[in-house]
This record gives C-alpha cells, structure tokens and sequence, in this order.
C-alpha cells in the first residue's frame, strides 16, 4: 500500500462555501416545508409502524415525522462535515445491489477527497488486495460474483480510484455471511488503525451496517468494528442507509419523503429507538446519522424505460404463444410463506382462455411425474373442494392458491402434464434443467402444432449465466429447433427484502423485454436474479 502522499487540506466548511445545517447553496428552504408529501401519518404508516415496533400510535408517527422534518440537512452536507470533525467516518453498505446510496457514494467520492478524506477501506478481503490495485477483466468476473454485492461494489473502487483515493481491502477471507463475525471486526479495525498512523490519513470506512452500529454484536456479544475503533480513541462519525426496499420501521413513512435527507439520532430521541432492519435489529440510535431515501430517487431511468418499453402483458402473452412452441413460465417465490396471494396465478388464470385462442394447448408442471394420474384424475372429475393432492410448484403447502389456474386450464381443455422429479438437497440442479427439457421436447413431439407452458419456479428456466447458456432450458430446445421463450414476474413489496423499488413505479402490470434496456436489465428481484436472465418480464405493482 503507498503510504507517502502528499498531505490533503481539510475543507474549511465555512470559508469553502459549504454551511453544515443548510448543506449548500440550493438548500435554501427549511427541510419541514418540504421533504413530506404527507406531514401527518396516514392509517396505513401508522399501522405498518406499529407492526415493525417502530410507534405506539399516531400522535408518535407524527412527532418523529416532525422531528425528522425538524432536524433534517442536506446528506452531501452532513458527510462533509463529519469529514471534518473524525478521522474515520463509516458509512453503511446494507448489502442491497443497486441500492440507491452506492450511486450517491460515488457522486460524493471527488469531493470527499476535497474535504480531506484519503482511503476508503472496504468490506473485502485483504487478499484479493493486489486484484483491487489491477483490476483484470478476469478478476472482475471472479470478484463480481464472489462480493455480496457484485459490481455495485467495483463500480466503488473505480470511483474511488478515479477521486485519487487509496483503496484498501481490510476484511479476512470468509466462506458464509456468519463466518469470522468476531475476528472480522478485529481484524477491520486494526486495519483501519494502521492506515491512521499516517496523520495525514482519513478514512472513509464502507462496510456493512452491522460492523458500525456502536456497542456490542448480538450474535457474539463483542463489540463491532466501530466500537473498537472508539474504545482506541479514533473519533468516528457513523451513516446508516434507510432505502424504500428495507422492511424497518420507517419505511412506509420514508418512502413519501421528496428528497434524500440525513438526520442526527442524537437530535432525534423517538427515531433513536425505532428497529431498524438486519440480524437482531438495532435501534437507528446505535448509528450516529442516518440518511433516508425516497422511493424515487435515482430510478428515473428505470420509471422511463418501463414507460417506453413496457406493454401490456395479455398482448405481450398472446404474441409470445403465437411465435413459439414452449413458453417458460418462471413464478418467483414468494418471501412471505404466511402470505401466499400471487398476482402472477391471478392474472394467467385470467388470460388462459385468451392464450388457448392463440394456440396454446399444454400446461406443464414442475412437479414430479409420480403425480400425472392425480391431475389425470382433476380433468376427469374436478378440482375438490378441499386442497389439492399435488405438491405446490414452488414448494410449501400453499397450493390452495395455484387452484385457478389449474381451473381455468381444465375449462379451456388444456392437456396437463407432471413434468418434474423428486428433489433433495443432493439434486444437481443441470439434471432438473436437462430432465424438464427432455420431457418438454417429447410434449412438443407428440403434439406437432401444439404450444406447451411451463410453470415452474423461475430458477429453473432462467438463463442463468452470461457465457453459460447451455445451462438453461431455451437453450437446449432452441438447439433441438424448438422455439422458446423464458418468462418470469417481478415483483417487489415494500415491506420485503428487495434489491430495489421498481414495481412501486407502477399500478398496473407491464410486460418488458429485458434486452431492450440499458437499465432494467440489471435490476434484481427478491430471490438475487436479474431481469436479463430471461427473455421477458412481467412487473407487478406493489403497494
């Protein structure tokens, strides 16, 4: 690591041009005219605090609204200034590809270096250190898919290098999210102190939440990396990211926010105590700032692109049957096992009439094949009143729900087929893929004419990897002269844990064709898959 640099002068917050509470020149307006489109709580926030043990009741919603609204400053301010007063100042990484803070880290890393900030250190291994210093194309691949948050995060070192930042990895290697906890933030903050005995140095520390909240970890009961660092005596000025997708407590009040905003929990003494998201829940007051994001920001590309390329799904669906003889159907599953509604089983049920008419003739299952005299049995008799036998196609018990689909393929005279296997945790997931695509190959021969869906859990009808397309159904039968096409919805409720707000950009479902996008394409839904991984995605609006 190159220790001899030339002393950097901190900005002078005050003769530079830059004022702490007002943030800069544009920030002329108090905070509380402005950053709410709604000032008082409505029923709906209220509740959903209530559940996240965020308020007691209304009067309290409303007073930390105020309270935010009351101390709220401009964040490229408020990261300035803490610039100035610590050495050290973490700021968190909530482990969220795409997340909006990554994009306004990036904007703010030239004038960070300004304000006297010379190395940022990151949440990386020490030994992929050489790799950060001469990044390959070959070790951006190893890289991107190894870090929690792939080329967010390289996209991160570019940045920093480009500012003329000092990049240093300071984690140890680990093997799982759990592993290392305790020597990990040991080893972090005795990194960090050694790039500090340089006086000159100041660090901007980007690592993940849990490694700033002050105190002690609850999985280990030891302290965290930012609580080492202050019981050595570093002062350290902590920024913890509330973004629209993380289901604490005020994330159903923050999204009605205008613009991005940083709040001191110190000047807040109700949001201190609010549960935030991540393993055991610390209170917001266990971090010394928190910037908060509306639910727009940063996604004006993505809300145009749905807008320009998005069409209607039922005409999107009815061309998809006419030009292909299998349709890959990938349902995404779902994170709430108490709630099982699908607004995917909702709306096919719907259009399979519409799509018979356009030639489709075959419903295939991803369920094992043991089960085809079972919905042999349905076609002739029924669906029964009571649950189904069959297992759920994503797994689960919750196949009291995929009973209108099955209905309204019955009553439009679709053939139905178990097309699956049994699966256990020692199943290699190209068998499954080679054994759906064997058996949907033989559909397709038997039926000539015919149109076949499959519906099935979307990991198995992905594409999955860029350079890697035989590992994929539409490969192989695109191979075999089968047309075919990959299908899967996206959706992402608020209140789950999601890589990003774009299905609250909508209220109507819009179908979109991922290569046709520069932005969208990259956008992950709940389950880590990005849309370019299929050929077509179908959006669902969420609250």
């Amino acid at each position: 690591m190159d220790q001899e640099r030339t002393p950097v002068k901190p900005m002078n917050l005050e003769t530079d041009g830059v004022d702490a509470r007002s943030g800069n020149k544009d920030w002329t307006e108090t905070a509380a005219q402005h950053i709410w489109k709604h000032d008082k709580a409505t029923p709906a926030e209220v509740k959903f605090m209530t559940e996240r043990g965020g308020v007691s009741d209304s009067q309290q919603a409303d007073s930390i609204k105020a309270q935010i609204a009351r101390t709220a400053s401009d964040p490229e301010a408020a990261l300035l200034k803490a610039v100035h007063d610590n050495r050290v100042v973490g700021f968190a990484d909530m482990h969220v590809r795409q997340g909006p803070y990554f994009q306004f880290l990036i904007d703010e890393l030239p004038k960070l270096k300004a304000a006297g900030v010379t190395d940022i250190a990151l949440e990386i291994p020490q030994t992929w250190q050489r790799d950060i210093e001469n990044l390959t194309p070959e070790s951006r691949r190893e890289m991107g898919s190894r870090l929690t948050d792939g080329q967010s995060l390289l996209d991160v070192v570019d940045a920093a290098k480009k500012a003329g930042l000092t990049v240093s990895a300071v984690d140890e290697y680990y093997t799982g999210p759990g592993d290392n906890i305790f020597s990990r933030d040991r080893t972090m903050a005795d990194n960090v102190e050694q790039i500090l005995q340089d006086p000159n140095k100041k660090v901007l520390y980007f690592v993940g939440a849990e490694h700033l909240a002050n105190g002690f970890r609850r999985n280990t009961v030891t302290p965290t990396t930012a609580q080492r660092l202050h019981d050595d005596n570093v002062s350290v000025d902590t920024f913890y990211q509330q973004i629209p997708s993380l289901p604490d407590g005020m994330v159903k009040s923050t999204r009605d926010l205008t613009r991005p905003v940083s709040v001191g929990t110190k000047e807040t003494d109700l949001l201190g105590s609010v549960r935030t998201t991540g393993f055991g829940q610390p209170p917001y007051g266990n971090f010394d700032n928190v910037i908060f994001y509306p639910l727009h920001y940063k996604m004006d590309g993505c809300e145009s692109e749905l807008k320009q390329f998005g069409d209607a799904p039922s005409a999107a669906l009815k061309s998809t049957v006419e030009n292909n003889r299998v349709i890959l159907l990938g349902e995404m599953q779902r994170t709430d096992p108490e709630n099982p509604e699908s607004e995917h089983r909702k709306l096919f049920s719907q259009l399979i009439p519409e799509l018979q008419k356009s030639g489709l003739t075959d419903l295939a299952l991803n369920i094992p094949a043991s089960y085809q005299g079972q919905l042999d049995h349905y076609v002739q008799n029924g669906l029964p009143a009571g649950p189904l036998d069959l297992p759920e196609p994503l797994g689960g018990n919750h196949n009291e729900n995929f009973k209108s689909v099955l209905e309204a393929a019955i009553k439009s005279g679709l053939k139905l087929h178990a097309v699956g296997q049994e699966i256990t945790a020692s199943t290699q997931l190209k068998l499954v893929i080679d054994g759906l695509a064997k058996n949907l190959e033989i559909i397709s021969q038997n039926n000539e004419g015919g149109k076949t869906l499959l519906w099935s859990q979307e990991l198995f009808v992905a594409k999955f990897f860029p350079g890697q397309s035989e590992v994929s159904i539409s490969h192989t039968l695109n191979n075999d002269g089968i047309a075919t096409t990959a299908i899967a919805d996206f959706s992402q409720d608020f209140d789950k844990f999601s890589p990003g707000p774009i299905s609250q950009l909508l209220k109507e479902p819009v179908a979109v064709k991922p290569e046709q996008t520069s932005r969208l394409k990259t956008i992950l839904n709940n389950q880590y898959m990005q849309m370019d991984r299929f050929d077509q995605v179908i959006v669902y609006p969420s609250e």
